[in-house]
């Protein structure tokens, strides 16, 4: 039994280091259609709190605590789209949103302030 010891410590050292292993992903999110870089688009990896948001030329840098991750990219006005990273080895992601059209119902537009009707009443 005491020569078990020294192994179950040793293995619980390396299941403790492998849980803080982080891997740093780099990407960049842009427009399917016209190529051009999406500022604001926000990143999430899937089942977890960590986020971030593109900078103004559409790149983002995010921390992952384990691969294989699944990172899940959202832009207002695209379809949203799920990347799965499989090795820390990789290299800049490219991830390419496709617009999306949305019909809203008509609105009507008056010359009169909807609040000054209100105060009238």
């Amino acid at each position: 039994m005491k020569k078990c010891v020294p192994i179950l410590v040793g293995l619980a050292i390396l299941s403790a280091l492998s849980a803080v292993a982080q891997v740093s992903i780099r990407g960049w999110v842009r427009d399917a259609d016209t190529e051009e870089s999406l500022p604001a688009a926000t990143i999430q990896v899937d089942g977890d709190f960590r986020g971030t948001v593109t900078n103004e030329n559409g790149r983002f840098l995010i921390t992952v605590s384990r691969i294989p991750s699944v990172l899940v990219i959202r832009h207002i006005g695209y379809r949203t789209q799920r990347v799965p990273v499989e090795s820390s080895q990789t290299p800049e992601l490219i991830v390419d949103l496709e617009p999306v059209v949305v019909e809203l119902d008509e609105l009507v537009v008056s010359g009169e302030d909807p609040a000054v009707g209100i105060m009238r009443e």
